[in-house]
């Protein structure tokens, strides 16, 4: 069999030889998974062995147990490093060689299909003429046998006479139609021709390619089946030997060589009674042994004195160990965190009063802090000693105060401890010390605050190129080259890695000074001043200054939307229907068959209401399902104005086979994009979306494409079913909610739905906002594809929720989005409580599927949507603060 037979079938080859390079690169991308999985293994196993290895005492001669486990350890090394040989094969004779095969395959194929598709497209041009011509050349000979032989049928010679020239014209009609028929045959045929002698040259080309893949990946299973197969051969050889070293493990044996080497050489089983006399002797004699021993040393003076402990730092865990001791378990009489164990007693004053004098010294306070960081934890303090230990951290402060000490890294320690411990009120609500604390003088300072943080970037600046050192050490073995070739590019990498140091402390300060209480515009300027100090680019102190005024008006208020008076409510209805006011007000009392015959009435009316009515049977009527869908697709149309669009598609429609460059740079993102967003959706043709992609990057280059834009087209067909129309609707989509700046390289419009959203979050969720804050959590980790795609990618195959919510975003505009997001958000709340960064961004990810405690997507999820009291007044209100701040934050830089 031959590809040759199947000449007829050009294009259905393409696509599939396309698909085998497609399972070559994804069989690539496995391999590279799975090395980078065993080399991720290796060295984590590799850690924890190495410990082990340490922690084994090096000194048990005659204990069974300690070898075997130094054979353990021997036994991990020996198959990590197996695992290791293994994991560079792979990499050597799989990957690079799989990765070379794949991109050379890929361009052959490209450059085959590319050479066959204009001659293809071209033969079906000429057919398709060809079939149109001989229909209108049959039809045309039809009518002028017709019109023949109605001449024969009596008649008035008039009649005869007008029904000969009739005939005569129909007969010119006919025999012009037959000989363009004839030429379009000739055409054709010669198009046949050409694609008979180009063709299966190119059909043979692809069948070696294809012949190649095969042959190429069933050679690379066997080399992963041969190089695994040895892997397990050499792993069952160690696990003989380290069976043989288990094996010599005996209980008895060790613990009569413990017994052994601790038994006592003179032990004593019964006490001996002593006589008076005797024991008067013995005193006697220890007495004169003593006397002895002082006049050998009566001329020396004691110059050391060695204490079994510090007194200070003794005094210290003394009353640390009361207020905060490290086991902190309470017993069942004492539930209430207020109440104080049954059995505890307060410290004695002066234990308060001598540490309070150990304060005043600089020392002393740095052992106080040292000693109270290195006992955090997760769990609650008593309310009581809370305070207490409130009231030693603002004498300490007050201390540092008279004494002008400016020490940034006490106040940098105070800081984060402040929201380690906590207390619980009667409502299980937290009570962080940072509560207890903030109302002290200190915080109030702006330089000591600018000290700290500079300080703190500092710090960790010095830790990681610690780090780095080390790591450089280790890699000693790499030669000169590779280290001349890195070193190149050390002095970016550097500063860019300093910068993104520098933001993430100062967005951890900026958390820190919330709690404390510190004025906004006192935040604001420490973050502006830090910034320019450290050289962080507008963008980035941007998001910062967004932090501070997101908590703005927060702090205990809860937010009430602001009610709307029933003048208002008039007033806008006027506006919406002007002098049609009443037959407006009268739709929501109409069937909608008689609001149908009211849109029908004249072009004005329709303009006023028939938005109001598609909201109306889109939103509310109980119409059946067919009806809606077509609807849906005449609403859609009509409100993204796309029959009116002076749009050709087919111009870009055509320009598809040719090479272009603007084309080819997204032509791959696009194909792979297509294949695994609808793959299971049989209402999405891939080839017609795909066509819709790339026409759109060629109408709008400025744009091209972005990932996302692949769920917005692919909804839009999936309702539509119509190419032409589909992409006129993205294109109106796109223009008319402004969504290019969605898709640009710097994404401007992104980043400001993502400070809008974590406002939102601020307003209607204040519990949520402040976890977020102390996890470090935003809004631009999680809700990036629900503005990109609007929610299409998390609604993937629930078509009964998202055709919906589009009839409500095209309806309502960007509005709807945040209404929906805030939605999800409120539904997952409670789940959300209390859990880290990883658990919440785990349930966000997975809220559309089943293993999400929570249904999100419920039949309630639409109508919670619509009940969310966000207008566009405060979408238009946080736009204006963003840009308040972006423009704050570029001048600053730029000064």
């Amino acid at each position: 069999m031959s590809y040759t037979e199947i000449c007829d079938k050009f294009e259905t080859a393409a696509v599939h030889v396309r698909s085998g390079t497609a399972i070559g690169s994804h069989l690539c991308t496995f391999f590279k998974s799975y090395k980078k999985s065993l080399d991720l293994f290796s060295q984590q196993i590799l850690k924890h062995v190495e410990n082990l290895s340490t922690e084994l005492p090096k000194d048990a001669q005659n204990s069974t147990l300690i070898p075997a486990l130094g054979a353990f350890a021997a036994h991990f090394k020996r198959i990590l490093n197996q695992q290791t040989s293994l994991s560079r094969s792979i990499q050597l004779e799989i990957i690079d060689p799989l990765d070379a095969f794949i991109l050379q395959l890929n361009t052959s194929n490209s450059q085959c299909v590319s050479k066959g598709a204009p001659t293809y497209r071209q033969l079906l041009k000429a057919k398709q003429k060809m079939e149109k011509l001989k229909n209108k050349h049959f039809i045309s000979g039809e009518k002028a046998e017709t019109a023949e032989a109605m001449i024969s049928i009596d008649a008035t010679p008039e009649r005869q006479l007008k029904m000969q020239k009739q005939a005569n014209y129909y007969r010119l009609l006919a025999n012009r139609a037959s000989e363009t028929y004839e030429k379009s045959v000739h055409d054709a045929n010669l198009c046949w021709n050409k694609y008979d002698s180009i063709i299966p040259g190119i059909m043979v080309s692809l069948q070696q390619n294809e012949e190649s893949r095969i042959h190429f990946i069933k050679y690379t299973l066997e080399k992963y089946s041969k190089h695994h197969s040895s892997f397990q051969s050499i792993l069952k050889s160690i696990f003989t030997e380290f069976d043989i070293q288990l094996a010599n493990i005996n209980s008895e044996i060790d613990v009569t060589s413990f017994v052994e080497a601790n038994k006592s050489k003179r032990y004593k089983n019964r006490e001996e009674f002593i006589s008076y006399e005797r024991w008067k002797k013995m005193s006697l004699e220890s007495r004169i042994e003593e006397e002895k021993l002082n006049e050998s040393y009566e001329n020396l003076e004691e110059s050391v004195v060695i204490a079994d402990e510090d007194p200070d730092l003794e005094l210290v865990n003394t009353v640390l160990d009361f207020l905060v001791p490290n086991s902190r378990i309470f017993t069942e009489e004492a539930e209430d965190l207020n109440a104080e164990k049954p059995e505890e007693k307060n410290l004695d004053a002066n234990y308060y009063a001598n540490l309070s004098e150990l304060l005043h010294s600089q020392e002393g306070r740095e052992l106080f802090i040292d000693s109270l960081e290195i006992r955090k934890s997760s769990e609650p303090v008593g309310y009581s000693k809370i305070t207490q230990l409130a009231a030693l951290i603002k004498s300490l402060l007050t201390m540092m105060m008279i004494e002008d000490d400016r020490d940034p890294n006490i106040i940098t320690k105070i800081v984060t401890i402040s929201h380690e411990f906590f207390t619980e009120d009667e409502s299980g609500k937290k009570l962080f010390l940072s509560s207890f604390i903030c109302s002290h003088n200190i915080w109030a300072d702006r330089t000591r605050w600018e000290s700290a943080i500079e300080f703190a970037i500092q710090s960790k600046i010095e830790a990681d190129m610690e780090s780095l050192a080390k790591q450089r050490r280790r890699n000693r073995r790499w030669s000169s080259i590779f280290t001349t070739i890195k070193q190149l590019f050390q002095k970016d990498l550097s500063q860019e890695r300093e910068k993104s140091t520098a933001f993430l402390i100062v967005s951890q300060f900026n958390f820190h000074m919330i709690q404390m209480g510190v004025s906004h515009d006192t935040i604001n300027s420490i973050i502006l001043a830090v910034c320019q100090d450290v050289n962080l680019d507008s963008e980035r102190t941007c998001i910062l200054l967004s932090e501070v005024i997101g908590t703005k008006n927060l702090n205990g208020k809860i937010f009430e939307p602001r009610k709307v008076s029933s003048l208002e409510i008039r007033n806008k209805e006027r506006l919406k229907f002007g002098v049609l006011l009443p037959i407006g007000l009268a739709i929501d009392f109409l069937d909608p068959l008689e609001c149908t015959t009211i849109v029908l009435v004249c072009k004005k009316w329709k303009e006023v209401l028939y938005r109001h009515i598609i909201k109306k049977w889109l939103t509310e009527w109980d119409i059946s399902e067919g009806k809606r869908k077509c609807l849906r697709t005449y609403a859609w149309a009509e409100l993204l104005n796309a029959h009116l669009r002076p749009v050709e598609y087919s111009l870009f429609y055509d320009k598809l086979s040719a090479p272009s460059l603007t084309l080819k740079k997204y032509e791959e993102i696009i194909t792979m994009d297509v294949a695994r967003s609808f793959q299971s959706n049989h209402i999405v043709d891939e080839k017609s979306l795909s066509n819709i992609l790339k026409s759109y990057v060629l109408y709008n280059p400025e744009v091209g494409y972005c990932q996302g834009m692949n769920f917005l087209a692919g909804t839009l067909l999936s309702q539509i079913q119509d190419e032409e129309l589909t992409f006129k609707c993205l294109v109106g989509m796109i223009e008319r909610f402004q969504m290019s700046n969605l898709y640009i390289h710097s994404l401007p419009k992104l980043k400001q739905f993502f400070y809008m959203l974590d406002r939102m979050i601020g307003i209607f969720l204040p519990e949520i906002h402040e976890q977020f804050k102390i996890i470090g959590l935003c809004s631009s980790h999680f809700s990036a594809p629900w503005f990109i795609t609007m929610f299409a990618s998390t609604l993937l195959g629930k078509f009964d929720i998202l055709y919906p919510l589009w009839d409500l975003f095209l309806l309502e505009g960007w509005k709807v989005i945040f209404k929906a997001s805030m939605a999800i958000l409120k539904k997952v709340s409670q789940e959300m409580s209390g859990k880290q960064y990883e658990d919440i961004m785990y349930l966000l990810a997975n809220i559309h599927s089943a293993s999400c405690p929570i249904r999100v997507f419920d039949d309630q999820f639409l109508q919670e949507v619509k009940d969310m009291e966000i207008s566009n007044a405060l979408l238009r209100d946080l736009e204006s603060e963003y840009e308040h701040l972006k423009i704050r934050a570029y001048n600053r830089s730029t000064k």
